[in-house]
C-alpha cells in the first residue's frame, strides 16, 4: 500500500465522521486521496477542483500571518453541511473534511497522526 494512501486511511479511521481526505499541493493539484467509500460529494463534480484550489489559498493566506504568531498547525472552516480541516504539510497541504458534528478536537487527533506518522512528515 502507498505510504500516502495509508495515512489517507489512518485519518479517516479516526472518526467515521470524517467523509474526504486529500493532499494537494499550493496550486490546488490532488496528489493522493479519496472520499470515504460510501459516501457522495457534497459538491458538483466541476466545482471540485476550483474548491481545493481556494483551499489552498486560503491556507497560504492564513500563513502570512504565521510571522507575528509562529506558525500555522491548522486552520477550522465549519459550514452548515460540512468541516473542513486543513494541515500545511511543507510544500503540500492536508485536505479533510467532515460531517458538521464532528468535535473540533478531531483537528488535535489529525495532528498528532500527523507528528507521530514515520510515513509522512509535516515539514
Amino acid at each position: 500500500m502507498n505510504r500516502k494512501n495509508s495515512l489517507i486511511d489512518a485519518i479517516f479511521s479516526l472518526d467515521p465522521r470524517i467523509r474526504f481526505a486529500c493532499i494537494t499541493d499550493q496550486l490546488g493539484k490532488r496528489f493522493k486521496g479519496h472520499m470515504r467509500p460510501g459516501k457522495a460529494s457534497l459538491n458538483p463534480g466541476k466545482d471540485e477542483q476550483k474548491l481545493i484550489m481556494q483551499t489552498a489559498v486560503s491556507l497560504g493566506i492564513s500563513e502570512t500571518w504565521s510571522k507575528h504568531f509562529d506558525s500555522l498547525r491548522f486552520s477550522i472552516f465549519l459550514h452548515d453541511k460540512l468541516t473542513t480541516f486543513q494541515f500545511p504539510l511543507g510544500n503540500k497541504i492536508l485536505i479533510v473534511t467532515s460531517e458538521p458534528d464532528t468535535p473540533l478536537d478531531t483537528a488535535n487527533k489529525i495532528e498528532k497522526l500527523l507528528r507521530s506518522s514515520r510515513n509522512f512528515a509535516l515539514k
